[in-house]
């Protein structure tokens, strides 16, 4: 991926502010600017979109309990709903519209260091995808993740896939050619 463009801007900060800032470039081994640049994207790129979307925080520890509680019929239910619902409402709130584009933006989004859902590797090959989620929170979460995924390409993009269901990740083989994995 190509570097973005930088400019310069001069804002004020709070001094303790400034102080963590520094501590925690120093820590991490990066300059003040990375830090702050990274906290500025995460803000525009993720934390004004899921705030107003109503996301919630919680420990991976609590999640995976949660999900602990669920049959596999009852996690695959709650992925197919998710994918109905929850993947087709932010998409469509973050990018205003669903293509297979926008669906893996929001797939890389959750995957990411900011929202943390999962892990994502999409290794493309003659427009077809390979998509790893890796979670490492069981198979129950597996099949959440399976069931999520089946829904986002098969009912909202009409693009067939095959999926791997292992314990801590899924594979999904996508097609780019509808109908078609």
């Amino acid at each position: 991926m190509a570097r973005a463009r930088s400019v310069t801007r001069t804002v004020r900060l709070d001094e303790d502010v400034d102080h963590q800032i520094q501590e925690l470039a120093g820590k991490e081994k990066v300059s003040v600017s990375q830090v702050v640049n990274k906290a500025l994207r995460k803000l525009v790129e993720l934390d004004t979109y899921v705030t107003r979307f109503g996301f919630v925080t919680i420990p991976t520890s609590v999640h995976a309990k949660l999900f602990s509680y669920l049959s596999d019929e009852e996690a695959r239910e709650a992925g197919g709903w998710a994918g109905r619902n929850f993947a087709r409402d932010f998409t469509i709130f973050r990018f205003k519209k669903i293509t297979l584009e926008t669906i893996l933006n929001t797939l890389t989004l959750l995957g990411s260091d900011y929202a943390g859902v999962f892990e994502i590797e999409d290794q493309t090959e003659g427009g077809n995808h390979t998509l790893v989620i890796k979670h490492g929170r069981g198979m129950k979460e597996s099949v959440f993740n399976e069931e999520f995924l089946k829904v986002i390409f098969k009912e909202l993009l009409s693009i067939e896939l095959r999926t791997e269901l292992m314990e801590d990740q899924v594979v999904a083989h996508v097609s780019a050619r509808k109908g078609r994995a």
